[in-house]
């Protein structure tokens, strides 16, 4: 459905990298977003954000592991990254912290940069 959208919009090669891209790794995220630049015109980089599946912290870091496993393995993300990606999850006294989201961005037919979202939160704050 990303694809057939990004081709009504006038992306035909970033809707191709994207149906390779999906076909490889989709079904290791559990819901994507799509991220358009915007000028007089849509622009010529799309990003697509990915998110785990899993509805606990437990799955979802489950997820976030098979996720940058295949990711090394496509040699999209090395061992020392995806290490201390994911020794990033997890909790302490008062802060919890995980992986918001992965984005790849693509113009034509190139995925040009992989940014990955961490977040942290402060548990029991009250503002």
């Amino acid at each position: 459905m990303l694809a057939q959208y990004l081709e009504e919009i006038g992306c035909p090669d970033v809707a191709s990298s994207f149906r390779r891209f999906f076909h490889e790794m989709g079904s290791l995220f559990g819901h994507f977003v799509l991220s358009i630049d915007l000028e007089e015109t849509v622009g010529h980089k799309i990003g697509i954000e990915c998110y785990p599946e899993g509805k606990t912290a437990e799955e979802r870091k489950e997820s976030w592991e098979r996720i940058f496993r295949a990711l090394h393995r496509a040699q999209v993300v090395s061992a020392s990254a995806m290490q201390e990606i994911l020794g990033w999850i997890g909790e302490d006294v008062s802060l919890f912290r995980t992986i918001n989201h992965i984005k790849f961005v693509f113009r034509g037919e190139e995925m040009v940069s992989t940014k990955v979202y961490l977040s942290a939160r402060v548990l029991g704050a009250t503002f």
